[in-house]
């Protein structure tokens, strides 16, 4: 898992929405749809359920954020 993995997953649950942070990180849709295909694939879970108004995090997906946001905080603080 790289961490660009973890910002693509933060970026679509911020952005509530597969074309808004497709938008957000100036990319298109589909390539972001693939990319979350690819991190659930790796996490064998599935992370988000697409739904008309958007996305919702399932218990998986919840979990994967907490974990998301947790690593990409220490990373910073590293960095910083």
């Amino acid at each position: 898992m790289k961490l660009s993995d973890l910002q693509i997953f933060l970026d679509i649950v911020q952005a509530g929405s597969l074309s808004r942070a497709a938008t957000k990180r100036g990319t298109s849709q589909p390539n972001l749809s693939r990319a979350l295909r690819d991190i659930e694939h790796r996490m064998s879970a599935t992370l988000l359920n697409r739904t008309g108004r958007g996305i919702e995090t399932t218990p998986a997906g919840e979990a994967f954020l907490e974990f998301a946001v947790t690593t990409l905080s220490n990373y910073q603080t590293l960095v910083d």
